[in-house]
């Protein structure tokens, strides 16, 4: 059965026609600060992490993160291991507490590419800690405004001891546990990918979609889906409903792992056999080996044959660029494109999160202004709605 995709559209309803630029506003800003003396716990820096990739990885990290059931509360991992919460509330407006809340159990080894701790929050009593050496922590967090010791409820050493970034979690309706995480390998690393492109050189960001279910009092790994890039991913999240995988990237590429590697697969869905079969590079040396007293090693065997076409009529709109950004919402279950929209001409701001309970929007800059596209669900067609402000 055919996958109907929509193209995304701005509402135009929400652009001032009339917009000319920002003006600077030079209103104070409240800043509240709080000396770290033991500071902050981070990866090492490593010879080893030169790609583009693991530079955005590293450096585009915060390392305060916020609460989006409680405003005023964050949180920060120390350097001695410790996850710890910041508050600013009305009694305290000019200082700033912090207290510890969960010690993270020490690293049964080192690990070859670490990266910096992180954190995500499911829900108003659920998180989601990485130690950035591989291991997952599922946590009970109580009532956080409390700031009472949190209980690990599971941990398990994933991807196979690679660190990785949180870059979203939620936790749906039937109790199902979804959360996304994102590292970055060598292509040569990923069997999937390896078997689909010659440059084994390439670094490529993996995100990865874990599903988490609950028997009893315990947790356990359901599911796990990944689509790769080897270009930019801007944003990432998962819808409310933890159906779909809402992405901005220059360009993405699912990654299905086979049950028997080597083998041929005629058809990605049985019956549907639309898409491109790509042969394995090694497999295709074969067959040319098998082929080659039936090819001509002249490049031009018949010089005074008519071109197909004329190469000076081609125009630049003829050309597709190497690299296109787009904002694509993928369906968890087929991995198809069910809504896209090109983001070519529009350049990539933040993530915003407007609600706890909604995945966060992406935030990009147009002529008339800022352009958030936020994924809802909940509605008939599961359309990705936009919004302005």
């Amino acid at each position: 059965m055919e996958t109907e995709s929509f193209v995304l559209k701005p509402n135009r309803d929400l652009l001032d026609p009339n917009f000319e630029g920002y003006k600077l506003n030079l209103d104070k800003i409240a800043i509240h600060s709080k000396h770290v003396e033991e500071g902050v716990l981070q990866a090492p820096e490593s010879s080893s992490n030169y790609s583009y990739q693991q530079v955005r990885l590293y450096a585009l990290h915060n390392h305060l993160w916020p609460d989006p059931w409680a405003p005023d509360q964050s949180f920060y991992f120390s350097a001695t291991g410790s996850v710890c919460q910041v508050g600013i509330g009305p009694a305290l407006p000019a200082a700033v507490r912090s207290v510890p809340v969960l010690q993270l159990p020490a690293s049964e080894s080192p690990r070859p590419e670490p990266t910096h701790p992180s954190l995500s929050f499911a829900s108003d009593r659920l998180a989601l800690v990485s130690d950035g050496r591989g291991r997952l922590h599922l946590v009970d967090t109580g009532d956080r405004a409390l700031s009472q010791p949190w209980q690990i409820q599971f941990s398990d050493s994933l991807l196979e001891g690679r660190g990785f970034v949180l870059q979203h979690s939620v936790l749906d309706a039937a109790g199902r546990l979804h959360v996304l995480a994102g590292h970055v390998a060598e292509g040569s690393a990923v069997p999937e990918w390896r078997e689909q492109h010659s440059d084994d050189g390439a670094f490529v960001n993996l995100l990865t979609w874990f599903t988490f279910v609950k028997g009893g009092a315990a947790w356990r790994l359901e599911r796990l889906r990944q689509a790769a890039t080897a270009s930019t991913v801007h944003y990432a999240a998962l819808d409310a409903a933890g159906q779909a995988l809402c992405v901005a990237a220059d360009r993405l590429e699912v990654v299905l792992a086979k049950v028997e590697r080597g083998q041929v697969w005629p058809e990605l869905l049985p019956g549907d056999g639309r898409g491109e079969q790509i042969v394995d590079p090694e497999l295709a040396g074969e067959m040319a080996q098998r082929l080659a007293h039936l090819t001509s090693d002249a490049e031009n065997p018949k010089p005074d044959a008519a071109d197909a076409y004329n190469v000076a009529e081609l125009e630049d709109c003829d050309d597709f660029p190497e690299a296109s950004a787009a904002l694509l919402r993928l369906d968890g279950d087929t991995h198809a494109p069910t809504h896209q929209t090109s983001l070519d001409s529009h350049q990539y701001v933040l993530t915003a999160r407007l609600a706890a309970a909604e995945p966060p929007g992406a935030l990009r800059a147009t002529r008339r202004g800022r352009l958030l596209w936020q994924p809802r669900s909940g509605t008939d067609d599961g359309i990705v709605t936009t919004s302005a402000r």
